[in-house]
């Protein structure tokens, strides 16, 4: 069948790797700097929230993610004003939550 192909956002997540993301799924790339709050005693991939359209957000670091379970010690750059894709999920209930996902460029 002609058009029955998956789409899909290539996400930049820096040194040299990339994810896919659903085109549903991209709700929103925030370009500019904003401010990230920490969150003590979670994970370092996990650490972080925003606020956005009046809601708290999470924000997951897959490249951290990624280097912790390859066991990369490799020091991760640091959080100069990164780019931030808002992402839509569903929960086992069919309620949507989001969540923001750290990006390169």
């Amino acid at each position: 069948m002609i058009g029955t192909g998956c789409k899909a956002w290539m996400l930049p997540l820096g040194q040299g790797r990339h994810a896919a993301i659903g085109e549903h799924e991209m709700v929103h790339i925030i370009p500019e700097w904003v401010r990230l709050q920490s969150i003590p005693l979670c994970p370092v991939y996990c650490h972080k929230v925003f606020t956005w359209q009046g809601q708290l957000i999470p924000v997951f670091d897959l490249q951290t993610w990624l280097r912790r379970r390859d066991n990369d010690v490799t020091d991760p750059a640091q959080d100069s004003s990164p780019i931030i894709c808002i992402v839509a999920y569903e929960d086992d209930m069919r309620n949507v939550g989001y969540g923001g996902m750290l990006l390169s460029s």
